[in-house]
């Protein structure tokens, strides 16, 4: 799960939380790190590609992708989460399938409503409430 800090992220708080002081102190660095390496990463990119390019202008695009294209997008994003968190039950791909076709349907439809940045808590928070429904009613809360 080093692929996904957020995840870390939070498990290492519920250590700390359920005073596993050892493993949540590690698990926390190691997501914080990850996190700065990324961020490292994307400011060392941008910086690249601007001195090899030269100045960079936001290109938006000539017009918006079709409404067909979200479905082979749900298909990927399902598939790539499946692979990053190494899901093996049945039941578990149909979880990351109806989070991930609600986070992808709130973030292309729900922008104009509340906007950019609360657009993406909205998603979080959808998501975020599917989940932890989904894992009380198959009772993986304790998991």
């Amino acid at each position: 799960f080093e692929t996904v800090p957020g995840f870390t992220l939070t498990i290492g708080m519920i250590e700390l939380t359920s005073r596993n002081l050892v493993c949540g102190t590690t698990r926390v660095a190691g997501a914080l790190l990850t996190m700065m390496l990324l961020s490292f990463g994307i400011i060392t990119g941008t910086k690249v590609a601007r001195l090899l390019l030269g100045k960079q202008l936001d290109v938006k695009p000539a017009k918006n992708l079709s409404d067909w294209f979200l479905i082979p997008a749900i298909g990927v994003a399902v598939i790539s989460f499946g692979i990053i968190l190494r899901i093996s039950r049945p039941i578990i791909w149909f979880i990351v399938l109806v989070a991930s076709s609600a986070a992808i349907l709130i973030s292309r439809f729900a922008k104009d409503i509340f906007g950019d940045s609360t657009t993406a808590f909205v998603g979080a928070l959808v998501v975020s409430l599917i989940t932890n429904v989904s894992a009380i009613l198959c009772n993986d809360a304790k998991a």
